[in-house]
């Protein structure tokens, strides 16, 4: 029982050394690799991390397991100007989706559950003047850059469409789609969003 016990504790640290050495790894790749990452950035893999050299990126920011941060600058010999603006501590969940050939800014304090996807674009023109065209052969195209504005709680399994900005102090409800601007300090929820409380 004591082996069993000893040998447990051992599995234990281990898996702690091994999370701490990740944790120093994706740190160096974010300080390297973006185009300016603030202080103490604690990124949990497995991620899928792409164009981080259009990423700016703040102070105690935090990206949880299983997350997908694309920022697209080539697709289908088409050439894209991505910009990412995030501040400082921001938090976003376990398997979030951040896709971006346009702008998306995050401001501080912003905290992002879980599941949440934000994407500037669609494959496809919104005329679907391309509907014969396979959707992966298509173009990439925005209506519009993403404005996540200071204070934001955003819940779990949210979606943030192009065009929008999202007021400051606003809650954004689980499960909620966003297709069109929040105002500040309300509680948004529904397929599409709706304002359900003033705060």
């Amino acid at each position: 029982m004591k082996i069993a016990y000893s040998i447990c504790r051992i599995i234990k640290k281990v898996q702690n050394l091994t999370v701490l050495i990740k944790l120093w790894y994706y740190k160096k790749i974010m300080l390297f690799e973006c185009k300016n990452c603030g202080e103490n950035p604690r990124v949990f893999s497995p991620i899928s991390l792409k164009g981080l050299k259009y990423f700016t990126i703040g102070d105690n920011f935090k990206l949880d397991y299983h997350s997908i941060f694309e920022a697209w600058d080539w697709h289908n010999n088409i050439s894209y100007k991505p910009n990412i603006l995030i501040g400082n501590n921001v938090s976003i969940g376990k398997r979030c989706h951040l896709g971006c050939i346009n702008t998306i800014i995050i401001e501080d304090n912003v905290l992002i559950g879980s599941d949440v996807m934000i994407m500037d674009h669609n494959h496809g023109k919104s005329d679907y003047s391309d509907i014969s065209i396979p959707p992966n052969k298509r173009c990439l195209s925005s209506k519009g850059s993403i404005h996540i504005c200071k204070n934001v709680w955003i819940g779990e399994k949210a979606c943030i469409l192009p065009g929008v900005t999202i007021g400051e102090n606003a809650i954004v409800g689980a499960n909620t789609v966003i297709t069109h601007d929040v105002p500040d300090n309300c509680v948004v929820c529904g397929i599409p969003a709706k304002v359900i409380r003033t705060m």
